[in-house]
């Protein structure tokens, strides 16, 4: 299998990202946090393919309205509706967006560094990086990559 296909990126604290691009009511924090999903926003292993389902779940709970909320967390498993789907890809497209962000450098300023001649042999420098270095950011290239095709596979 090609290592690529397999390639994830775990983003931390989710639940971050997703109060800062939506307002989420305490109640509604504290029912969750008390919930089995509590930590399905903490250590969130995103595939190319997308959201794991738990962390979908919760997400769809935060966002329901106060009515659609109280039939409970386990009512969020599945698609709601078309237009709380919409909304779901706009929070994890804007998620996505805030942590590639937060990651630095872009994802073709990591290529131009890996093509302008990083990591020479034996941890000597080449091209200004060494192998080491190089290593670090074909690392963090890779999981941008992994983001980028998340946002891509959403139409974002």
């Amino acid at each position: 299998m090609d290592a690529a296909a397999v390639a994830v990126y775990v983003m931390t604290d989710m639940l971050r990202w997703v109060t800062a691009v939506r307002t989420v009511g305490q109640s509604r924090l504290d029912a969750l946090r008390a919930s089995a999903l509590a930590v399905s926003l903490q250590q969130v292993v995103i595939q190319r393919a997308g959201f794991p389902a738990e962390a979908l779940q919760a997400i769809r709970f935060l966002m329901a309205s106060d009515k659609e909320a109280a039939a409970g967390i386990s009512s969020f498993s599945k698609p709601v509706s078309p237009d709380q789907e919409a909304q779901l890809a706009l929070v994890l497209a804007d998620v996505v967006r805030r942590e590639l962000e937060q990651l630095g450098s872009s994802l073709q300023e990591d290529m131009a560094l890996l093509n302008s001649g990083g990591g020479g042999g034996g941890g000597g420098r080449k091209g200004g990086l060494l192998a080491a270095e190089a290593a670090a950011v074909a690392f963090r290239l890779e999981k941008k990559r992994v983001l980028t095709a998340v946002l891509q596979g959403m139409g974002a």
